[in-house]
Protein backbone atom coordinates (compact mmCIF):
# COMPACT_ATOMS: atom_id res chain seq x y z
CA UNK A 1 0.00 0.00 0.00
CA UNK A 2 1.16 3.53 -0.78
CA UNK A 3 -0.08 6.82 0.64
CA UNK A 4 -0.17 9.49 -2.09
CA UNK A 5 -2.09 12.68 -2.90
CA UNK A 6 -4.47 13.18 -5.80
CA UNK A 7 -4.47 16.29 -8.01
CA UNK A 8 -6.53 18.15 -5.41
CA UNK A 9 -4.04 17.36 -2.64
CA UNK A 10 -6.38 14.84 -0.96
CA UNK A 11 -4.56 11.85 0.58
CA UNK A 12 -5.50 8.52 -0.97
CA UNK A 13 -4.13 5.00 -0.68
CA UNK A 14 -2.99 2.83 -3.59
CA UNK A 15 -3.18 -0.92 -3.07
CA UNK A 16 -1.38 -3.11 -5.57
CA UNK A 17 0.10 -6.59 -5.86
CA UNK A 18 3.22 -8.02 -4.26
CA UNK A 19 6.56 -7.41 -5.89
CA UNK A 20 7.51 -11.09 -6.19
CA UNK A 21 6.38 -12.43 -9.56
CA UNK A 22 5.24 -15.78 -8.17
CA UNK A 23 2.61 -14.06 -5.99
CA UNK A 24 1.39 -11.35 -8.34
CA UNK A 25 -1.32 -13.48 -9.93
CA UNK A 26 -2.75 -14.56 -6.56
CA UNK A 27 -2.64 -11.04 -5.14
CA UNK A 28 -4.36 -9.64 -8.22
CA UNK A 29 -7.19 -12.10 -7.55
CA UNK A 30 -7.47 -10.77 -4.00
CA UNK A 31 -7.51 -7.16 -5.20
CA UNK A 32 -10.12 -7.89 -7.87
CA UNK A 33 -12.29 -9.62 -5.28
CA UNK A 34 -11.90 -6.79 -2.78
CA UNK A 35 -12.76 -4.16 -5.41
CA UNK A 36 -15.88 -6.16 -6.35
CA UNK A 37 -16.92 -6.61 -2.71
CA UNK A 38 -16.52 -2.91 -1.84
CA UNK A 39 -18.52 -1.94 -4.92
CA UNK A 40 -21.16 -4.51 -3.95
CA UNK A 41 -21.52 -2.97 -0.48
CA UNK A 42 -21.94 0.46 -2.10
CA UNK A 43 -24.79 -0.95 -4.23
CA UNK A 44 -26.39 -2.15 -0.98
CA UNK A 45 -25.98 1.42 0.37
CA UNK A 46 -23.64 0.18 3.10
CA UNK A 47 -21.22 3.06 3.24
CA UNK A 48 -20.96 4.39 6.80
CA UNK A 49 -17.76 3.19 8.44
CA UNK A 50 -16.88 1.11 5.38
CA UNK A 51 -13.98 1.74 3.03
CA UNK A 52 -15.04 3.37 -0.26
CA UNK A 53 -13.67 2.48 -3.67
CA UNK A 54 -12.49 5.56 -5.58
CA UNK A 55 -11.03 3.75 -8.57
CA UNK A 56 -9.55 0.47 -9.75
CA UNK A 57 -7.58 -0.25 -12.91
CA UNK A 58 -4.80 -2.20 -14.59
CA UNK A 59 -1.64 -0.12 -14.70
CA UNK A 60 -0.84 -1.19 -18.27
CA UNK A 61 -4.25 -0.03 -19.57
CA UNK A 62 -4.15 3.38 -17.87
CA UNK A 63 -0.47 4.06 -18.45
CA UNK A 64 -1.12 6.04 -21.64
CA UNK A 65 -3.55 8.33 -19.78
CA UNK A 66 -1.02 9.31 -17.11
CA UNK A 67 1.21 12.33 -17.28
CA UNK A 68 4.93 11.64 -17.45
CA UNK A 69 5.64 12.62 -13.83
CA UNK A 70 2.91 10.36 -12.46
CA UNK A 71 4.00 7.47 -14.66
CA UNK A 72 7.62 7.82 -13.55
CA UNK A 73 6.59 8.04 -9.88
CA UNK A 74 4.49 4.86 -10.10
CA UNK A 75 7.23 3.05 -11.98
CA UNK A 76 9.69 3.93 -9.21
CA UNK A 77 7.25 2.37 -6.74
CA UNK A 78 7.60 -0.90 -8.71
CA UNK A 79 4.20 -0.69 -10.43
CA UNK A 80 4.54 -3.05 -13.38
CA UNK A 81 2.61 -3.79 -16.56
CA UNK A 82 0.58 -6.48 -14.81
CA UNK A 83 -0.16 -4.46 -11.66
CA UNK A 84 -3.81 -4.17 -10.66
CA UNK A 85 -4.43 -1.07 -8.53
CA UNK A 86 -7.20 -0.13 -6.11
CA UNK A 87 -7.57 3.49 -5.05
CA UNK A 88 -9.30 4.15 -1.71
CA UNK A 89 -9.50 7.20 0.61
CA UNK A 90 -6.97 7.56 3.39
CA UNK A 91 -9.01 6.61 6.45
CA UNK A 92 -6.52 7.00 9.30
CA UNK A 93 -4.18 4.88 11.43
CA UNK A 94 -4.72 1.23 12.27
CA UNK A 95 -6.50 0.63 15.54
CA UNK A 96 -3.58 -1.41 16.82
CA UNK A 97 -1.53 1.82 16.91
CA UNK A 98 -3.95 3.04 19.60
CA UNK A 99 -2.52 0.48 22.03
CA UNK A 100 0.49 2.74 22.48
CA UNK A 101 -1.62 5.87 23.10
CA UNK A 102 -3.21 7.19 26.26
CA UNK A 103 -6.88 6.31 26.27
CA UNK A 104 -9.55 5.48 28.79
CA UNK A 105 -12.42 2.99 29.10
CA UNK A 106 -14.76 5.71 27.83
CA UNK A 107 -12.73 5.83 24.62
CA UNK A 108 -13.05 2.06 24.31
CA UNK A 109 -16.82 2.45 24.56
CA UNK A 110 -16.74 5.16 21.91
CA UNK A 111 -14.73 2.98 19.49
CA UNK A 112 -16.82 -0.10 20.27
CA UNK A 113 -20.07 1.70 19.54
CA UNK A 114 -18.91 2.62 16.06
CA UNK A 115 -17.61 -0.87 15.32
CA UNK A 116 -20.89 -2.47 16.43
CA UNK A 117 -22.80 -0.11 14.15
CA UNK A 118 -20.64 -1.11 11.17
CA UNK A 119 -21.05 -4.83 11.84
CA UNK A 120 -24.78 -4.23 12.39
CA UNK A 121 -25.05 -2.89 8.84
CA UNK A 122 -23.37 -6.00 7.46
CA UNK A 123 -25.57 -8.32 9.53
CA UNK A 124 -28.75 -6.62 8.29
CA UNK A 125 -27.55 -7.33 4.77
CA UNK A 126 -26.74 -10.95 5.79
CA UNK A 127 -23.06 -10.36 5.11
CA UNK A 128 -20.00 -11.55 7.08
CA UNK A 129 -16.72 -9.62 6.98
CA UNK A 130 -14.71 -12.69 7.93
CA UNK A 131 -11.49 -11.12 9.24
CA UNK A 132 -12.24 -8.60 11.99
CA UNK A 133 -9.02 -7.58 13.78
CA UNK A 134 -7.27 -4.33 14.86
CA UNK A 135 -5.13 -4.33 11.70
CA UNK A 136 -8.33 -4.14 9.59
CA UNK A 137 -9.84 -1.25 11.56
CA UNK A 138 -8.55 2.31 11.24
CA UNK A 139 -9.19 5.45 13.27
CA UNK A 140 -9.12 8.99 11.90
CA UNK A 141 -8.23 11.45 14.71
CA UNK A 142 -9.48 14.41 12.63
CA UNK A 143 -13.01 13.04 12.20
CA UNK A 144 -13.05 10.63 15.18
CA UNK A 145 -14.42 7.97 12.86
CA UNK A 146 -13.72 4.26 12.70
CA UNK A 147 -13.46 2.60 9.27
CA UNK A 148 -13.44 -1.10 8.45
CA UNK A 149 -10.91 -2.34 5.87
CA UNK A 150 -10.02 -5.47 3.88
CA UNK A 151 -13.12 -6.99 2.33
CA UNK A 152 -11.42 -9.90 0.58
CA UNK A 153 -13.16 -12.36 2.94
CA UNK A 154 -16.63 -10.79 2.66
CA UNK A 155 -19.31 -13.45 2.15
CA UNK A 156 -23.03 -13.89 2.49
CA UNK A 157 -24.22 -15.84 5.54
CA UNK A 158 -25.07 -18.93 3.52
CA UNK A 159 -21.68 -19.09 1.77
CA UNK A 160 -18.57 -20.79 3.09
CA UNK A 161 -15.82 -18.31 4.05
CA UNK A 162 -12.83 -18.26 1.67
CA UNK A 163 -10.49 -18.67 4.65
CA UNK A 164 -10.59 -18.56 8.44
CA UNK A 165 -10.05 -15.29 10.35
CA UNK A 166 -6.68 -14.49 11.94
CA UNK A 167 -6.05 -16.93 14.80
CA UNK A 168 -6.31 -14.49 17.72
CA UNK A 169 -9.82 -13.51 16.62
CA UNK A 170 -11.11 -16.83 15.27
CA UNK A 171 -14.47 -18.02 16.63
CA UNK A 172 -14.78 -21.66 17.78
CA UNK A 173 -17.35 -22.23 15.02
CA UNK A 174 -14.50 -22.15 12.52
CA UNK A 175 -12.62 -24.78 14.51
CA UNK A 176 -15.62 -27.09 14.98
CA UNK A 177 -17.06 -26.83 11.47
CA UNK A 178 -20.33 -25.12 12.45
CA UNK A 179 -22.23 -22.16 11.01
CA UNK A 180 -19.82 -19.20 10.95
CA UNK A 181 -22.36 -16.44 10.25
CA UNK A 182 -21.90 -15.10 13.81
CA UNK A 183 -18.11 -15.22 13.67
CA UNK A 184 -17.71 -11.43 13.30
CA UNK A 185 -19.30 -10.93 16.74
CA UNK A 186 -16.73 -13.20 18.40
CA UNK A 187 -13.88 -11.45 16.59
CA UNK A 188 -15.21 -8.05 17.59
CA UNK A 189 -15.42 -9.12 21.25
CA UNK A 190 -11.74 -10.15 21.06
CA UNK A 191 -10.90 -6.70 19.67
CA UNK A 192 -12.84 -5.01 22.49
CA UNK A 193 -10.92 -7.04 25.06
CA UNK A 194 -7.63 -6.13 23.45
CA UNK A 195 -8.56 -2.45 23.52
CA UNK A 196 -9.76 -2.68 27.11
CA UNK A 197 -6.61 -4.42 28.34
CA UNK A 198 -4.18 -2.02 26.70
CA UNK A 199 -3.17 -4.37 23.86
CA UNK A 200 -3.19 -7.78 25.55
CA UNK A 201 -4.79 -10.38 23.28
CA UNK A 202 -7.61 -12.51 24.68
CA UNK A 203 -6.36 -15.70 22.98
CA UNK A 204 -2.81 -14.96 21.71
CA UNK A 205 -2.20 -18.16 19.75
CA UNK A 206 0.11 -18.60 16.77
CA UNK A 207 -1.24 -19.54 13.35
CA UNK A 208 -1.61 -23.28 12.93
CA UNK A 209 -2.20 -23.96 16.65
CA UNK A 210 -5.94 -24.66 16.44
CA UNK A 211 -5.87 -27.23 19.24
CA UNK A 212 -4.20 -24.74 21.60
CA UNK A 213 -6.77 -22.08 20.70
CA UNK A 214 -9.73 -24.36 21.32
CA UNK A 215 -8.15 -25.47 24.60
CA UNK A 216 -7.80 -21.85 25.78
CA UNK A 217 -11.40 -21.11 24.82
CA UNK A 218 -12.66 -24.16 26.73
CA UNK A 219 -10.60 -23.20 29.78
CA UNK A 220 -12.08 -19.71 29.82
CA UNK A 221 -15.75 -20.24 29.00
CA UNK A 222 -16.20 -23.96 29.59
CA UNK A 223 -16.82 -26.90 27.28
CA UNK A 224 -19.65 -26.93 24.76
CA UNK A 225 -22.51 -29.28 25.60
CA UNK A 226 -21.58 -32.87 24.84
CA UNK A 227 -24.52 -33.20 22.44
CA UNK A 228 -23.31 -30.09 20.62
CA UNK A 229 -19.67 -31.18 20.53
CA UNK A 230 -20.62 -34.64 19.24
CA UNK A 231 -22.16 -33.01 16.15
CA UNK A 232 -18.80 -31.58 15.23
CA UNK A 233 -16.63 -33.66 12.94
CA UNK A 234 -13.62 -31.78 14.35
CA UNK A 235 -14.12 -31.80 18.13
CA UNK A 236 -12.93 -35.40 18.50
CA UNK A 237 -9.90 -34.47 16.41
CA UNK A 238 -8.90 -31.96 19.08
CA UNK A 239 -10.16 -33.62 22.27
CA UNK A 240 -11.57 -36.73 23.81
CA UNK A 241 -14.63 -35.19 25.52
CA UNK A 242 -14.21 -37.04 28.84
CA UNK A 243 -10.56 -36.05 29.01
CA UNK A 244 -11.45 -32.49 28.07
CA UNK A 245 -13.66 -32.28 31.17
CA UNK A 246 -10.48 -32.30 33.22
CA UNK A 247 -9.41 -28.95 31.78
CA UNK A 248 -8.80 -26.56 34.67
CA UNK A 249 -11.57 -24.00 34.23
CA UNK A 250 -10.64 -20.47 35.21
CA UNK A 251 -12.55 -17.29 35.73
CA UNK A 252 -13.60 -15.68 32.42
CA UNK A 253 -11.66 -12.55 33.42
CA UNK A 254 -8.18 -13.34 32.15
CA UNK A 255 -6.51 -10.04 32.82
CA UNK A 256 -7.51 -7.11 34.93
CA UNK A 257 -7.90 -4.17 32.51
CA UNK A 258 -4.87 -1.92 32.60
CA UNK A 259 -6.12 0.95 30.46
CA UNK A 260 -3.81 3.98 30.49
CA UNK A 261 -4.95 7.19 32.13
CA UNK A 262 -7.29 9.60 30.38
CA UNK A 263 -5.70 11.83 27.76
CA UNK A 264 -7.24 15.32 27.91
CA UNK A 265 -6.40 16.25 24.32
CA UNK A 266 -7.93 13.08 22.95
CA UNK A 267 -11.02 13.45 25.13
CA UNK A 268 -11.70 16.92 23.76
CA UNK A 269 -11.29 15.60 20.23
CA UNK A 270 -13.80 12.81 20.85
CA UNK A 271 -16.62 15.19 21.85
CA UNK A 272 -18.59 12.79 24.03
CA UNK A 273 -22.37 12.88 24.04
CA UNK A 274 -24.16 13.94 27.22
CA UNK A 275 -24.85 10.29 28.02
CA UNK A 276 -21.15 9.46 27.80
CA UNK A 277 -20.27 12.41 30.01
CA UNK A 278 -22.81 11.24 32.60
CA UNK A 279 -21.36 7.73 32.40
CA UNK A 280 -17.83 9.07 32.92
CA UNK A 281 -18.96 11.07 35.95
CA UNK A 282 -20.84 8.09 37.36
CA UNK A 283 -17.80 5.84 37.09
CA UNK A 284 -15.35 8.43 38.36
CA UNK A 285 -13.76 9.34 35.02
CA UNK A 286 -13.21 13.03 34.41
CA UNK A 287 -13.96 14.50 31.02
CA UNK A 288 -12.10 17.79 31.20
Amino acid sequence: MYLVHDKNGTPVVLKTNFLSSDKKGLTNQYLLKEAYNIAYLARLHITEGVLRLLDCFWFAREKSNLDQQTEESLTKLAFGEDSYIIVVPYAGVKLEVMFTCNYDVAHVRYFAKQQLKIIGQLRKAHMVHGDIKPANIVYNPDTNKITLLDFVSLTQNRDSPPHSPTMWYRAPEYLLGFDTSQGDIWSLACVFYELGSGGNGLFPVQEGCEKELLGLICKEIGLPKESYASKSKWFSYFFCYDRAKQLALKSPSLTKPCIPSLNDHMTKKLRFSSDEVKWCAKTGHKNE
